[in-house]
């Protein structure tokens, strides 16, 4: 299946970040004293972690979620990604991701507003000048 197509049940996909690959379980790569730890290696490692969270967060409960749109940049898709596994997900429109990847939205997107708020009382302050 395309990794960057939306399913027809409205659930958003992953976009693929690494090679699929079968390497070996991440606690012998890097306790592996047989080769140096070289970049290919590393690079080995971490897909094999990304891989395992990937099905982790496919394995968690779907919830529901509605990115606001962006009057000024309408059709935009957001990308929100824990540990290398990154989902696009479009504004405006409702759809269902693993329940982590709505937490580490909705933090972000409360941030964000609370950043936003205080930026604009800084910006609405009289100045008095004496």
């Amino acid at each position: 299946m395309d990794n960057n197509k939306i399913t027809n049940k409205k659930e958003v996909e992953p976009i693929q970040t690494s090679i699929d690959q079968d390497v070996t379980p991440i606690e012998q790569e890097i306790t592996s004293t047989e080769a140096p730890i070289n970049e290919a290696t590393l690079e080995k490692t971490f897909a094999k972690a990304e891989k395992s969270f990937k099905q982790m967060l496919e394995e968690q409960p779907k919830v529901d979620i509605l990115i606001p749109e962006n009057p000024n940049n309408p059709g935009e898709v957001v990308p929100v990604g824990i540990n290398g596994v990154i989902y696009a997900i479009p504004t405006g429109q409702s759809f269902k991701v693993p329940q982590s990847i709505y937490e580490t939205w909705k933090y972000s997107y409360e941030k964000t507003r609370a950043a936003n708020k205080r930026m604009d009382d800084v910006l609405m302050r009289e100045i008095i000048i004496t």
